[in-house]
């Protein structure tokens, strides 16, 4: 068979080098604590790891919450980007009274005047627990910087079981009120108001809380200072790593909810919906299956057509007087012969796509043989 001429095998590769890039590109983000953004500041890695305990699942509306194991669920909100509202709260909320789990991660507003949009969506649930909103530093206790201090669990809960610390990046304190404290600072940790970076003026020295578990009806909602945690960079911590696992064994399914977060890859959102809507599916099949048959019947239909020639396009002298010589063969049709079949076949076919297809044909022809 012939092969093809380097130019077109070079077009062939840089085709293909295009569209793995689109792809890539499509179903990837960059958004920070992006599902699918496996850069440092994304949560992909956190994805994995909870897949590995539960089932997880990736929302991007409020479809998720309507669960029939509300109690056996962990619903996960990372640093929303824009307030949950009483409508956009409510299936939320109806979750943790069915005896749901959500875990709500904020550190700080949109400005440094402005509450989290975290503490929103804890009152809308009905928690106590707030986001102080001050970045928490510890000059003694602290991984790098003392921007990212490192905490300890203060009592053998289900979800610090294993968990040795944690470690902080740039996250704030947690105002428990009725909440119960699980996971809380040093002795040496405060609370950065004037943001100078050191201690000062009526900064105290004490112990803050970073992660609390409170109940609100059936359900219980936990609170994190600090989405950071979770972020991939932040995973290579073992105490960080450790709380994830506790988190996910602690629960049979795992949801992810960015319905007000950035922006997700196309091609990601576009499976979720496939995966979430069985008369899409059934459409995106019945195209696929109706792809699939014209590829395959193509080439029949080709080779069908150049049998065809032989007997219904005539050939000039080919053959005229093999009868004499040599047992009769069927003849072969001529380029011209092929193109001007394959015009009269397919009329909306340009010509350059026409000779491509008779240059296959005649490569594919076998050679003639000399039998004397």
């Amino acid at each position: 068979m012939r092969r093809p001429p380097l130019p077109r095998l070079l077009l062939y590769a840089l085709t293909v080098t295009l569209l793995c890039a689109v792809v890539i590109a499509a179903s990837t983000s960059g958004a920070a604590f992006g599902a699918y953004n496996p850069a440092w500041d994304g949560t992909a890695d956190l994805r994995d790891t909870t897949a590995t305990h539960s089932e997880t699942i990736v929302s991007l509306d409020g479809e998720a919450y309507t669960t029939d194991q509300p109690d056996q669920t962990l619903a996960v909100v990372l640093a929303p980007t824009t307030p949950y509202d009483a409508e956009d709260a409510a299936p939320m909320r109806q979750f943790v009274e069915d005896g749901g789990t959500l875990l709500v991660a904020d550190n700080f507003g949109p400005t440094t005047d402005d509450p989290p949009y975290g503490n929103t969506l804890l009152a809308n649930m009905g928690a106590t627990t707030r986001f102080d909103g001050a970045l928490l530093r510890d000059e003694h206790n602290y991984y790098r910087s003392p921007a990212l201090p490192i905490a300890q669990p203060v009592s053998d809960h289900p979800y610090t079981r294993g968990v040795s610390d944690v470690t902080l990046n740039y996250g704030t304190a947690v105002v428990p009120n009725d909440a119960e404290t699980l996971v809380r600072t040093s002795e040496f940790a405060y609370r950065d108001t004037d943001q100078s970076g050191s201690l000062s003026g009526d900064e105290e020295l004490a112990r803050y809380p970073v992660v609390t578990v409170e109940a609100v009806g059936d359900g219980q909602v936990i609170a994190v200072s600090d989405p950071s945690i979770f972020i991939n960079a932040m995973l290579d911590r073992e105490g960080n790593s450790a709380f994830v696992a506790a988190l996910a064994q602690a629960h049979e399914r795992v949801i992810f909810d960015y319905s007000q977060s950035g922006s997700q890859p196309p091609v990601s959102v576009a499976l979720l919906v496939l995966r979430e809507t069985p008369l899409l599916q059934a459409l995106v099949g019945a195209i696929g299956v109706a792809l699939g048959w014209g590829v395959v019947a193509r080439p029949a239909s080709l080779t069908r057509g150049r049998d065809r020639l032989a007997t219904i396009v005539p050939v000039g002298n080919a053959g005229s007087d093999a009868s004499s010589t040599h047992e009769t063969q069927q003849p072969t049709p001529t380029e011209t012969e092929l193109l001007a079949y394959l015009r009269a076949e397919y009329p909306d076919w340009d010509d350059d796509r026409l000779q491509r297809i008779v240059a296959d044909i005649i490569a594919e022809e076998p050679a003639p043989t000399d039998n004397e």
